[in-house]
């Protein structure tokens, strides 16, 4: 993600957090990501430089000006405008980055060569929240090729306690003597 991403996406937060309406905001973008992901071409109409302009701002006007906040339409405007449009998934997953900041919430992605009990998934989740502090969201991936153990992705940090890796760092250790 660049730079200019990342500004607008903490510039459209800013607005939102002024205006104590993060959560509609939230709401409303991560509606707008399903409509545009469900029509890709309208997404490639919008950032068609043979398209004028005007008429790739009318066509936001008309598809989300009686349905969703005026800030939010006239950001997705001046990311039109501005020739981002095509990141505006990128844009709405940093702005959801920001809201879970925030409400001091992580999301964690746990790998598991079995299905954990729910009795496994309580534990884990208040081992992770205090030892990062944070309230976590836990979505739960089957996958076999792990062997044994789990391997926890959450907010850009790895935890790989899997027998596949414990594996892998055996044999590194055998290559290297």
């Amino acid at each position: 993600m660049t730079e200019t991403i990342k500004e607008y996406a903490e510039a459209l937060f800013l607005i939102a957090d002024e205006n104590q309406c993060i959560d509609d905001f939230s709401a409303s973008l991560l509606q707008i990501a399903k409509l545009l992901k469900e029509n890709p071409d309208y997404i490639e109409f919008l950032s068609s430089p043979a398209a004028l302009l005007s008429k790739r701002l009318s066509a936001i006007d008309t598809a989300f000006s009686n349905r969703y906040d005026e800030r939010i339409v006239s950001f997705l405007k001046l990311m039109c405008e501005h020739k981002h449009i095509k990141s505006i998934f990128e844009c709405i997953d940093e702005f959801e980055k920001l809201k879970r900041e925030k409400e001091n919430r992580a999301t964690a992605t746990v790998y598991s060569a079995f299905p954990l009990s729910s009795e496994q998934k309580d534990l884990l989740c208040k081992k992770l929240q205090s030892s990062y502090g944070k309230t976590v969201d836990a979505v739960y991936v089957t996958d076999e090729s792990l062997l044994g153990g789990i391997k926890v992705v959450m907010d850009e940090m790895t935890i790989d306690g899997s027998t596949k890796k414990r594996l892998n760092n055996v044999k590194e250790v055998m290559k290297d003597e």
